[in-house]
């Protein structure tokens, strides 16, 4: 469950403010070992800086629901900073700088198994991403982006270092 209270704010011509705030829960009939529950958050600026360009500033504190056998749920905290830049009515390039620190959170063995100790998991991830796309004709849409991710665990063999490339074509009627 979650209630959820929303604001969209137009500051100024070139000033937005969006967000949300509210508390979200997770009850199991069967586990209650796995219950939480608590406060989320996500709120975002954006300055548009001309009728071409803008900047958009991200930042959370939510909770989500993980399951596996040491976790019920994440806590997830981060900012991101996406500049984008749409010099034609076609063409639109954006990037995006994200870091994320995520603590995995309501191990049930811990409530079962008092004495257990087990170190709570905790990542860290930074990522990078630029993106283009290219719209020619109204129904055709070309876009491609590159992105690069490392994540770094306390916890051993959680670490990666990713690059991945996309490269889309839509046709629409």
């Amino acid at each position: 469950d979650q209630l959820l209270a929303t604001v969209n704010w137009r500051y100024s011509g070139h000033v937005r403010v969006n967000g949300q705030a509210g508390v979200v829960s997770r009850t199991h009939n069967q586990v209650p070992e796995r219950d939480f529950s608590g406060a989320t958050m996500r709120g975002t600026l954006t300055w548009l800086a001309s009728g071409k360009s803008q900047l958009g500033l991200t930042a959370w504190d939510e909770i989500n629901g993980y399951d596996n056998l040491t976790t019920s749920f994440t806590r997830s905290k981060g900012v991101s900073l996406e500049p984008t830049w749409s010099p034609s009515g076609k063409l639109n390039v954006s990037a995006q700088l994200q870091h994320l620190k995520r603590d995995f959170l309501g191990n049930p063995l811990l409530k079962l198994f008092p004495g257990l100790l087990a170190p709570i998991r905790q990542d860290t991830v930074n990522s990078t991403r630029l993106s283009v796309s290219y719209q020619p004709a109204r129904t055709i849409n070309l876009s491609a982006s590159i992105q690069d991710e490392r994540r770094r665990s306390n916890q051993p063999g959680l670490d990666y270092d990713d690059r991945t490339i996309k490269l889309n074509m839509t046709f629409g009627l």
